[in-house]
């Protein structure tokens, strides 16, 4: 797979709106509902992406049943932002399914909520965040993996990301792994690999 990033934080609104408009259709769309804020930047950094991975391919752009987006005919790809930062992942040969999530530290100052662990981190995975010396990165570390591989399979969050880890690994041909990210922020790209044992 590929890894792309774009860095948006010092983006103005005019500048977003032009970058929207290299984007496809359905993304142009989306955006027109949204008053700026820091979310249309990333939908501007997102566009620019799709737009230099895909071309005039991603005129195409829509969703799937689930709401995933998708190109027809095109690779698989995952998109993901945070904290003015957008990943773009896009599946290389044997890659069946992907997806990237990405998460700023910057925007976790206050103190990591029990019930937030309690409700995302089975038992094992949150006495390793509590026993981290920094129990917000190793939650984001964590978090960021099991959010790439909800994303890939298509469920989203609502799939629930207690157990995601533990439905990958009983899952033929699925991988996740950190990805090298700007400093302060945490990505993960899951993908299954197409014939894998």
């Amino acid at each position: 797979y590929s890894l792309t990033w774009c860095d948006v934080r010092a983006l103005d609104e005019a500048e977003a709106r032009r970058g929207l408009a290299e984007g496809g259709a359905m993304r142009r769309a989306e955006a027109e509902k949204m008053r700026w804020s820091a979310r249309l930047a990333e939908a501007a950094g997102a566009a620019r992406l799709l737009r230099e991975a895909f071309g005039a391919a991603c005129e195409r752009e829509e969703r799937d049943g689930r709401g995933k987006p998708r190109i027809p005919g095109a690779a698989a790809y995952s998109v993901s932002h945070s904290g003015g930062w957008v990943a773009l992942a896009v599946a290389g040969e044997g890659v069946e399914r992907i997806g990237v999530d990405i998460e700023a530290r910057a925007l976790r100052r206050r103190a990591l909520p029990e019930a937030l662990v309690r409700k995302t981190m089975d038992e094992t995975e949150a006495a390793a965040v509590w026993a981290s010396p920094d129990p917000w990165a190793e939650f984001l570390r964590r978090w960021v993996e099991k959010e790439a591989y909800v994303k890939a399979t298509g469920e989203g969050v609502s799939g629930g990301l207690k157990d995601a880890m533990h439905r990958m690994a009983s899952a033929e041909g699925w991988r996740v792994a950190p990805a090298e990210a700007p400093a302060g922020v945490f990505a993960a790209v899951a993908w299954e690999a197409r014939g894998a044992e």
